[in-house]
């Protein structure tokens, strides 16, 4: 059974949303209504549900008129660590306002779920909703399904094509748990830092366990998580298979790479840590040629390919640049046909040593961070100090405009 809570104090729309949750779910489902954020936040205390349907104008409490923070409100109490509500797998927010839609919309993003604008002569909110029970019957359904696939997204980018890839999966019967899988917006500052990059392979290896847990005994066969990974997540993920040695994985996929070209996925695959690679190069991805020259430990794989080679490992070539991977056909012809394709398991267990990848030019690349950093921050200060003195110039000349308006009135 999936259980669906519905937040909605209009009778009319809460009546249209139980229809389209019934007429997809029929008895496989069981739904619980909320009017306002208190009420919501207290069953959500006790109960347990795997889609979470908001509206986003709701009363803060009974009795309340509809607030338009309301449901701001109540998300930031689910998620807090000490509310000990349990997060729902799914949210779908609704809204009949554009603005507020807009105003929510990377913030749904971030967290892997959708935000539909509800409209009373639209189909469009019924189809989210719709493919959002469609999607939660599957994985209860505890039928076995072909694998497990995690996404890693780069920096600065809210990752849009992870919910094109989920959906992808649920075609292909896979299960891809994108709300698991983002770790927000990477700023280049933190970019630069090692300290924080190394905070993120630590996050892989906490969500890689927690969703091995979670997801155990749903598979077609007993099997290993399948990656796709984009950018800095073809950084986390390699570094946390050099560093976690338990840390195994079926079939990578891999653009806009910024691994060294030397990295060893050859001895990887022999130790049966990575079973096969599927590495689309672009070749015209300047940033990874960029990124190579500026962050240490990096390299330009993403543009000219590794230089070491296995049997099981693909590289093809393509006139793409960093973020050309992501077109939904490209997808599912090109990645789930090799997801999806039968293969000989590699050598799991040997102990060959695995060297540590330190970049394709590992004696420049820490000056040239440093450089970086500098140039960064004595430009955002250089802003800052200039436009504090355009402020002070603004105040001043409104001050004394001022006062030559007083004394002009009084002559």
């Amino acid at each position: 059974m999936v259980a669906v809570l519905i937040i909605e104090d209009d009778e009319a729309k809460l009546r249209r949303i139980r229809k389209v949750v019934h007429d997809v779910g029929e008895n496989r489902v069981v739904i619980a209504e909320a009017g306002n954020c208190i009420d919501a936040i207290r069953w959500c205390q006790f109960n347990h549900c795997d889609i979470l349907i908001l509206d986003l104008q709701i009363p803060l409490r009974d009795d309340e008129l509809p607030d338009k923070s309301g449901g701001e409100a109540f998300l930031q109490k689910l998620v807090r660590a000490d509310s000990k509500c349990c997060t729902p797998s799914q949210v779908v927010g609704l809204t009949a306002f554009e603005q507020l839609r807009e105003e929510f919309r990377s913030h749904f993003e971030r967290e892997g779920w959708v935000i539909a604008r509800y409209e009373h002569s639209s189909r469009d909110w019924e189809e989210t909703v719709s493919s959002a029970v469609r999607r939660e019957l599957l994985v209860a359904s505890g039928s076995p399904r072909r694998g497990l696939l995690l996404a890693l997204h780069g920096i600065r980018t809210t990752a849009e094509w992870h919910r094109t890839i989920a959906d992808i999966a649920q075609s292909e019967n896979w299960i891809c748990p994108i709300q698991k899988m983002w770790y927000g917006q990477f700023s280049i500052f933190q970019f630069l830092s090692p300290f924080a990059r190394s905070a993120k392979v630590y996050w892989f290896r906490s969500r890689y366990t927690e969703i091995l847990t979670a997801y155990e005994g749903r598979f077609v066969a007993e099997c290993l998580p399948s990656v796709v990974a984009h950018s800095f997540g073809t950084l986390i993920l390699g570094n946390a298979l050099l560093k976690y040695k338990d840390i195994r994985v079926d079939s990578v996929i891999l653009c806009g790479s910024i691994l060294p070209r030397d990295f060893p996925w050859d001895v990887l695959i022999e130790n049966g840590q990575v079973q096969r690679v599927l590495h689309d190069v672009g070749k015209n991805d300047h940033w990874s040629a960029i990124c190579s020259l500026i962050i240490p430990g990096t390299g330009s794989s993403g543009r000219n390919g590794f230089s070491r080679s296995s049997p099981y490992m693909i590289q093809e070539y393509h006139n793409l640049s960093h973020n050309d991977f992501f077109d939904g056909r490209q997808m599912q012809k090109h990645w789930f046909s090799f997801l999806n394709a039968d293969h000989l398991k590699t050598g799991a267990g040997n102990t060959a040593r695995v060297d540590w990848s330190y970049g394709d030019h590992p004696y420049v690349t820490p000056f040239t961070s440093l450089a970086v950093f500098i140039l960064l921050v004595s430009v955002l200060v250089s802003c800052a100090y200039v436009c504090g003195k355009v402020f002070t110039i603004i105040v001043e000349v409104s001050v004394v405009g001022m006062f030559e308006a007083i004394r002009t009135l009084f002559q």
